[in-house]
This record gives structure tokens, C-alpha cells and sequence, in this order.
């Protein structure tokens, strides 16, 4: 078993060390969501992804209940 293993993680970016995180957390075990408003950035990571402009609070809402 590894630290995160039945985690579940949210990262909000999916470049630079956003990504770099979620490749982490995933090697630590826990399921991984990145969320980005660019879809290709989201799908490059090859990871469970939702695509939305967090700036937005409905968006950011129907985003994080959908992870859950």
C-alpha cells in the first residue's frame, strides 16, 4: 500500500508543478483529478480530468461535485 492509496485528490492546473504534483500524488497511490480550463493540457497529464474556469463559482461547484 502507498501513502494516498484510497485518497482522492484535486489539483487545479495542469502544467508546471501542478502537474508535477498530480504525477506524484498518482504514484503514491490516490486517484488524481487535475482540473484546467484547456482541455489538451488536462488530457496531456492522462489522468482523470474535469475542464472548467475555476473563476467561475457555479463552474467551480458543479466541478467539485462531480469529483466526489
Amino acid at each position: 500500500m502507498t501513502r494516498l492509496e484510497g485518497k482522492v485528490c484535486v489539483v487545479t492546473g495542469a502544467t508546471g508543478m501542478a502537474a508535477d504534483a498530480a504525477r506524484g500524488f498518482a504514484e503514491e497511490g490516490a486517484t488524481v483529478w487535475v482540473v484546467d480550463r484547456d482541455p489538451d493540457r488536462c488530457q496531456a497529464l492522462g489522468l482523470p480530468a474535469a475542464v472548467a474556469d475555476l473563476r467561475d463559482e457555479a463552474a467551480t461547484e458543479a466541478t467539485f461535485a462531480s469529483v466526489r
